[in-house]
């Protein structure tokens, strides 16, 4: 969410909002990237969070399936 809001830019919203990367880098600048950076970056820390779990779940799963 932190990093979505790095990239908002809601100039119309009541409170206006324009996250201070989304100004930062020219040719972007006002450009609204909260949707796809939030997906990417909350989609990575999931990952990172849950391999080495989901990988025991599914280890688990396929044993008492399989035997």
């Amino acid at each position: 969410m932190v990093a979505a809001l790095m990239w908002i830019s809601a100039p119309t919203a009541a409170p206006a909002y324009v996250g201070p990367i989304s100004n930062h880098f020219p040719g972007f600048h006002g450009s609204d990237f909260s949707r796809a950076i939030g997906l990417v970056v909350g989609g990575g820390v999931y990952y990172l969070l849950a391999r080495r779990s989901v990988k025991q779940e599914a280890g688990q799963g396929l044993a008492s399936h399989v035997g």
